[in-house]
């Protein structure tokens, strides 16, 4: 990551290749986001923004080269790196990581509260949302997955609450990354708080468990979102509980490369978030870190 840091902020268009190299990997485009984090800690706003600009020129021309439509590239990169600058921007204004991450939250009820006011059932969007890739996949010939595909729609109504956590997942973890690389530059340190610290607190613990009890009692599916996106955050309060138990030497590397591997695995990733998502909740309401090696 060093290494990586240190190019990026080495030569001033060094870091507008890496914004437009990084934009066009596709499912891996908040890589993207990572190395604007860096860019815009290191450099400031201003500088930042002089390579997003020339890197969106990049992207124009290389969508018309490749008959990419220009509001589709553009959107593209917007949607990743606006998120990317917002939240460096507040790291920087509040010089706090975990006060970001608690803001990132509330940012993701919020965008799920206007969805549910302005759209309300989106049932039918994602019903229709799987018809279409169905529909590709047989002109395509993949009939197994399609079939598989088809088989999904039956959580259609939980379709709003998992795209506004995984957005919320992957702006999230882009800071967390961003801010490690920016901290692997000489002349950095912790001044912006340690990532094995973060605690979201035991307000948005309140309204997880307040919002879960809602929702069993009402069935209301505003609540029972509300409940799960609140909830499924701690996962990253987990993950820091992890860095700090191998900080204190209360955890073998073995044991923070298996939580990794577990994290990376496309079978055990969805337990593993589950289970640091539990830990990180129980050490909102019983500081779970309180006791530290000597």
């Amino acid at each position: 990551m060093q290494a990586i840091a240190a190019w990026l902020v080495a030569r001033p268009l060094n870091g507008v290749i890496g914004l437009a190299l990084t934009i066009w990997l596709q499912s891996l485009s908040f890589i993207s986001a990572i190395v604007l984090v860096v860019l815009i800690l290191s450099k400031g706003l201003q500088r930042a923004m002089l390579d997003v600009a020339m890197a969106i020129g990049i992207v124009i021309i290389v969508g018309a080269l490749a008959k990419v439509p220009l509001p589709a590239a553009v959107a593209g990169a917007v949607m990743v790196w606006l998120p990317a600058t917002l939240f460096s921007v507040l790291l920087q204004r509040t010089r706090s990581l975990t006060l970001v991450l608690q803001i990132s939250v509330l940012l993701a009820v919020a965008v799920l509260t206007g969805i549910f006011v302005v759209a309300g059932d989106l049932v039918e969007y994602w019903l229709r949302y799987f018809d279409q890739i169905v529909d590709e996949l047989r002109r395509s010939n993949q009939y197994a997955l399609a079939q598989w595909v088809e088989t999904q729609k039956q959580y259609a109504d939980q379709m709003t609450m998992v795209a506004v956590f995984a957005n919320w997942l992957v702006h999230s973890v882009a800071l967390v990354l961003g801010y490690k690389m920016y901290r692997s530059l000489p002349g950095t340190g912790h001044e912006f708080g340690r990532f094995r610290d973060l605690n979201l607190g035991k307000v948005i613990a309140s309204v997880t468990a307040i919002m879960s009890i809602l929702g069993m009692l009402t069935e209301m599916m505003w609540f029972q979102h509300v409940a799960f996106i609140t909830f499924g955050a701690f996962w990253l309060q987990g993950f820091g509980i992890v860095h700090w138990l191998y900080g204190q030497q209360m955890m073998p590397r073995l044991g923070l490369v298996l939580v990794y591997t577990m994290l990376l695995s496309v079978i055990l990733s969805a337990i593993t978030v589950i289970g640091l998502a539990i830990f990180g909740y129980m050490d909102a309401w019983f500081r779970l870190r309180r006791v530290k090696t000597a």
